[in-house]
């Protein structure tokens, strides 16, 4: 994206533009338009997408077209004056409603438009322009040594950190390391199909304990490998936002369903004797799809189903609903900063009552992590570790400290 705004500008400044180029700005605004419509916030990103809106953007610059409609208007110049100012200031404006808990509704988005462009107009008026109006910019040594030294200073501690307690900062600067799901090998990203599998070293036999389904599932392979070693013969089949249910159809993972009947295949050609199942199950038509999954392992002579309900997804990160309660003696938070839209306990119940009904193993996370009024969020002594690091995924030490915690569900 850079680098096409550095291309546009060398080629306005140093060679004629030819009389055609004008009609390119028609193109370019159609392809910006394309974009806004077929762009969406499920989309992988970075990706070849992004040309579409970068090289409309491209198209209209180098167009300049002194008497366009569209970009010559009074609205589209002021649009255009204060849209680096805008560009900046949008960043604090997401970033305090996140922190204040303000839902991104599409009235609020409008509110937080409306308040970027005032604040950039405000911003283009009275420090852009004004110094963009100054002929030589006097140094200031102090001004320019204090905020180095301001900056040097946040840095180099981290953010303040000597602030928390040592838990606290921990946890705060706690890294999350997802090399055990084995990404891009065993959990494929959206834009690898089921041949992607061909790298992973996990061979699918009678004697296989499968690990199927999203990230959700992928998260589990780090507590798997450390408590139960290799005395169980794991095979992973994980798959970015695809849930292991058979004959799901998503758009925005293209690749989902062919990867789940190709592991339908294998478990029917290999009929290993367990699989477990996990998912982000509330954001999927599980009702619709998972006892007929469950009907296919039955009839395909699987011995031991395990099926792993929904794990605590909250409001926000983890590690910010940490930074944001403080640690209790208890070392939870509270079950109010789950995301209520998730329906966490009712699919828990549909989960546990299903797995009841076709007899199979139900494990469930919320009944190992919380109590009616609060949730674990803290594991370790001598370290302290976040048990889940976004939203909802667990951290290695967190798989490790789950898996311990199920075992004998695991291995019964």
């Amino acid at each position: 994206e850079m680098l096409a705004g550095g291309l546009v500008y060398i080629a306005s400044v140093r060679y004629k533009m030819p009389e055609w180029i004008k009609h390119c700005e028609v193109y370019g605004i159609v392809l910006i338009v394309v974009a806004v419509v077929i762009l969406h916030s499920n989309g992988y990103w970075p990706s070849y997408s992004a040309l579409a809106p970068v090289l409309g953007a491209s198209m209209v610059i180098l167009a300049n077209k002194q008497n366009s409609l569209f970009t010559s208007n009074r609205i589209a110049q002021w649009v255009g004056k204060i849209s680096y100012s805008v560009y900046l200031w949008h960043w604090p404006v997401i970033v305090a409603m996140k922190h204040y808990d303000i839902e991104f509704s599409a009235i609020n988005i409008f509110f937080g438009v409306i308040v970027s462009f005032a604040l950039g107009d405000i911003s283009y008026r009275t420090i852009e322009n004004t110094l963009r109006k100054r002929v030589k910019l006097q140094f200031n040594i102090v001004l320019f040594s204090s905020t180095l030294a301001l900056c040097l200073f946040v840095m180099f501690t981290k953010g303040v950190s000597f602030r928390f307690s040592d838990t606290l900062k921990q946890v705060v600067e706690y890294r999350m390391d997802n090399s055990p799901w084995r990404p891009d090998i065993c959990f494929l990203n959206p834009d690898q199909d089921y041949s992607a599998f061909s790298k992973c070293q996990d061979k699918m036999t009678e004697k296989s304990f499968v690990v199927w389904g999203d990230s959700h599932a992928a998260h589990l392979m780090p507590g798997l490998k450390s408590v139960f070693g290799n005395s169980l013969n794991i095979t992973q089949r994980t798959a970015s936002l695809c849930p292991p249910i058979i004959g799901l159809q998503k758009d925005d993972r293209p690749y989902c369903k062919d990867i789940n009947d190709m592991v339908a295949k294998e478990i029917s050609d290999n009929k290993p004797t367990t699989v477990l199942m996990s998912a982000l199950w509330p954001v999927y038509p599980m009702r619709d799809y998972l006892p007929e999954t469950i009907k296919f392992l039955k009839d395909n002579k699987v011995k031991n189903i395990i099926i792993v309900g929904p794990f605590p997804v909250w409001k926000k990160t983890m590690i910010d609903t940490i930074e944001d309660m403080g640690i209790n003696s208890g070392r939870t938070v509270p079950w109010s900063m789950t995301d209520e839209t998730r329906n966490l306990r009712d699919n828990d119940k549909y989960l546990r009552e299903l797995a009841k009904e076709h007899s199979l193993t139900y494990i469930s996370p919320l009944e190992t992590m919380c109590t009616e009024s609060y949730c674990k969020a803290i594991i370790g002594n001598r370290i302290a570790y976040p048990i889940q690091y976004d939203n909802a995924h667990l951290t290695p030490e967190g798989s490790g400290w789950f898996i311990e915690e199920v075992k004998k569900q695991i291995s019964k």
